[in-house]
């Protein structure tokens, strides 16, 4: 009889962190989570390690199958204003997972998330793994950094086999009160059920590509029990349809308007002088390559993923 899977979860407690974990938990998956915060989650498949992540080396670990890495900083303007600490907290924590790995000797299959924004703004074609990766800010460049020091621990056998997914705009998060932490989905999603106004900067022309987080969680495990099918390092994740930021705010705001007689507007305001270019960029991903070796396929279009937000605020907004 073949056990269930274990897999180790770092960033336990961020949005897409906290999700997986539940996400694994209800395939009667073991989960070994780390976080620098208390454990919010209870299951008995689960064992929430806390430990600030400058003492990650003190950690042992059992045989596990599979590492989720998902601790790290994820905003490319925080990483503008202070290098050295985007620097520390993704490729230097990156590392110090992987000499616990090593010290452990347990060579599992090790993902992380990359983003679509590393292609850049001036691909103009659908972009697909074989697309040139342009990195247009510190951000970008500190993943692909990264990842190269993630594939280096593969050649030097470490872990077995490490895979990177370039994930396209995640929602489908619910978001508290304070809590600024969020993609623009979901904040807009958040400001129109408590009758705030939307921003829109620019004419919202702008094609993106978005992804639930129910199906990224879904692609995550399917990434492991598919392992041997996937031979490539990097796949690209996206939904495969693209629309405007436009069309999205005002599909918000409809449905808002609907289920809860919301008075967002949608006000329009100039590009702030210090964004990046790459707000700008149009995006049309493709995550056919993986799709095929995988069998994957995202279940919620963005009509469908919507109407999921908007009704998580009349039951429980802070169910995230």
């Amino acid at each position: 009889m073949t056990r269930n899977p274990i897999a180790l979860v770092t960033g336990a407690s961020g949005k897409i962190g906290k999700y997986l974990v539940k996400h694994l938990l209800s395939k009667e998956w073991t989960v070994i989570a780390i976080s620098s915060k208390p454990k919010k989650i209870d299951h008995k498949n689960l064992n929430w390690i806390q430990k600030p992540w400058e003492n990650i080396n003190e950690i042992t670990l059992p045989k596990i199958d599979v590492v989720y890495h998902l601790a790290g900083q994820n905003n490319a303007y925080i990483a503008q204003k202070n290098v050295i600490e985007d620097v520390r907290s993704n490729l230097i924590l990156t590392i110090k997972v992987l000499e616990v790995l090593k010290k452990c000797s347990i060579e599992p299959l090790f993902i992380t998330l990359g983003s679509a924004t590393e292609y850049g703004s001036h691909n103009k074609d659908e972009l697909t793994e074989n697309s040139n990766a342009t990195p247009e800010t510190f951000y970008e460049v500190g993943k692909i950094a990264t990842r190269n020091y993630i594939e280096q621990y593969e050649r030097e056998g470490v872990i077995r086999k490490s895979m990177s997914f370039r994930i396209t705009n995640i929602y489908g998060m619910s978001k508290s009160m304070g809590d600024n932490d969020r993609g623009f989905i979901d904040d807009a999603v958040y400001r129109a059920m408590y009758n705030l106004d939307i921003n829109c900067f620019g004419t919202g022309d702008f094609l993106r590509d978005y992804l639930h987080i129910s199906d990224l969680a879904e692609a995550l495990a399917t990434a492991y029990l598919m392992e041997s099918k996937l031979k490539s390092n990097v796949y690209n994740l996206s939904f495969g349809e693209s629309h405007t930021v436009i069309q999205v705010l005002e599909k918000i705001q409809s449905l808002a308007l609907s289920k809860k007689k919301s008075t967002s507007m949608i006000i329009k305001l100039d590009f702030p002088s210090d964004k990046y270019d790459i707000e700008k960029r149009n995006a049309r991903v493709s995550s056919k390559k993986f799709q095929e070796e995988s069998n994957w396929k995202p279940q919620l279009n963005l009509k469908k993923g919507l109407e999921l937000s908007l009704n998580q605020y009349l039951v429980d907004p802070t169910d995230g």
